[in-house]
């Protein structure tokens, strides 16, 4: 074989924030006839890892003190690069670039990693709007990275928009409501909160019983007068590795 070329590239494309073990694999084939290999990781666009065989590979950057190397991750230079991170944190989301190079050639693959963060609270409420309508609520709090949310009204998503956003502050907490006509028989209410490229996935839900009562005082909120049954869904984590 002559020439350079990456022939695997795998880590988690998506990793709960605090956990780990986890590697980064970058695997290759070097020609016969190559020499000078350098091997070289990028998170983004900084460099945090070179290795120069029979070197011992240098750390920089949001992955310094936070690797460990088994001796059997270093004993092939001329096949494979594995990094293997102890602990992730939320730094650590990005795209992970490995790159090959000899005196004659150089060559790079890219991949994205997301550290995520599930949220601690999901709720949907109904308030009251006015005679004809009803203001639906969603709300999520400490999901990171900024999820989406949908609200889902007897198995039908709602026109996003009619969808208000507020996003992100100091703390992370978003919102979204939408404005619709009552319902006069029972519906089914549902929240859901995903975090994009991570496969997180959550629900909650209430049932609405509509309470004509609430029409002849407009300072009343619908919510204390509402038959709620607010249940988790289904929460499900994928993560795919490869």
């Amino acid at each position: 074989y002559n020439g350079v070329k990456i022939t695997k590239l795998k880590l988690p494309l998506a990793v709960h924030n605090g956990t780990g073990p986890i590697e980064l694999i970058c695997g290759y084939r070097i020609g016969r006839h190559e020499n000078g290999l350098v091997v070289k990781w990028f998170h983004d666009l900084e460099q945090i890892y070179q290795w120069i065989p029979p070197m011992p590979p240098q750390i920089n950057g949001i992955i310094s003190g936070l690797t460990e190397y088994l001796p059997e991750n270093t004993n092939k230079p001329l096949s494979h690069s594995i990094i293997r991170l102890k602990k992730v944190n939320l730094a650590m989301t990005g795209v992970y670039t490995c790159k090959i190079s000899t005196i004659l050639e150089d060559i790079a693959e890219s991949r994205k990693m997301t550290v995520y963060v599930p949220d601690q609270k999901l709720n949907i409420y109904a308030d009251y709007y006015n005679n004809t309508h009803i203001n639906l609520t969603c709300v999520a709090k400490g999901a990171r990275p900024s999820p989406i949310l949908t609200i889902i009204v007897d198995g039908k998503q709602l026109d996003n928009r009619s969808i208000r956003i507020e996003n992100y502050r100091n703390y992370p907490w978003i919102k979204q409501e939408a404005i619709v006509s009552n319902y006069s028989n029972p519906a089914i209410i549902q929240c859901e909160i995903t975090i994009p490229g991570t496969g997180y996935r959550k629900r909650e839900k209430l049932i609405y019983y509509y309470n004509k009562q609430l029409e002849r005082n407009h300072n009343l909120q619908l919510r204390p007068s509402l038959i709620m049954a607010i249940t988790n869904v289904f929460l499900t984590f994928i993560f795919s590795n490869g």
